[in-house]
């Protein structure tokens, strides 16, 4: 029995039977899905992508976390940098106390050209007598990365070519980043400037060339301890004067008349 029969049979009521139509037209009673032109115009639509005012809503979004993110960004890496700065400055007065304090003496590198001797008339040839003496071989740590003068600059690894037989590498790539005294004080302690970061000026403030430009620098004093000063003429920020314990914003009064600033230009 076929299932037309079937339907006629057991569905559809014996007085409707009349109504339906021939088995030629029986399967045409199933309905056909029409699109109309707008279904079919927004499906195409859909296919295409986004759309002006999404790309241009995508843009703005990216503008503005971009205003929000970079500055908070680059203050962060600045931060690293000066972190890495003082550390690096930390380490140079330790080794200075190395070498000052070396077969229980008591001793300070002296004016003079010959780092052999433990004299220095640059900070290049400071970093050969540290290099020499307490052993303060790296290069770049007399460098500091924020330093526009050295931009264009390849800096050496090591302070000495060949071990305590080579060559001062640091001859020849200016500026040494670091202000060093030569001749200073034998006594060592926490208010006395040892060595800073380039630029400082007598006035207290350090000059536009300098490597964080006028923002400021780190001092190291003689117990190896570091600070960051902004101004030494700000309340709290000054030097101490070595000969009358005052304060003073000079760090030529702080290192007394005796010793000497050698620094790169």
């Amino acid at each position: 029995m076929s299932f037309q029969n079937i339907f006629l049979k057991f569905v559809l009521p014996t007085n409707s039977i009349k109504s339906i139509p021939s088995s030629r037209n029986f399967y045409r009673l199933t309905p056909k899905l029409n699109y109309s032109p707008i279904m079919r115009t927004t499906r195409k639509r859909n296919r295409q992508g986004f759309t002006l005012v999404e790309l241009l809503t995508v843009i703005a979004i990216i503008g503005i976390l971009a205003a929000v993110l970079v500055p908070g960004v680059q203050a962060a890496m600045k931060l690293a940098r000066k972190n890495a700065a003082s550390g690096n400055v930390r380490q140079i007065a330790l080794s200075y106390r190395i070498f000052a304090t070396q077969g229980g003496k008591s001793r300070s590198i002296q004016e003079g050209s010959n780092p052999k001797n433990g004299q220095a008339s640059t900070p290049a040839q400071y970093a050969e007598v540290l290099a020499r003496y307490a052993d303060l071989r790296s290069g770049e740590i007399w460098y500091i990365d924020s330093d526009d003068k050295l931009s264009a600059q390849t800096i050496p690894p090591n302070v000495l070519s060949q071990g305590d037989d080579g060559n001062n590498l640091l001859q020849s790539v200016s500026p040494i980043s670091w202000a060093v005294v030569v001749g200073a004080s034998k006594n060592l302690t926490d208010q006395y400037p040892l060595i800073w970061t380039r630029g400082l000026d007598t006035s207290g403030t350090w000059k536009e060339d300098s490597p964080w430009r006028r923002e400021g620098g780190h001092i190291a004093f003689g117990d190896a301890h570091v600070r960051w000063y902004d101004n030494l003429n700000l309340d709290g920020n000054r030097l101490t004067n070595l000969t009358n314990g005052n304060e003073t914003s000079s760090y030529q009064e702080a290192i007394g008349e005796s010793a000497r600033v050698k620094e790169d230009t």
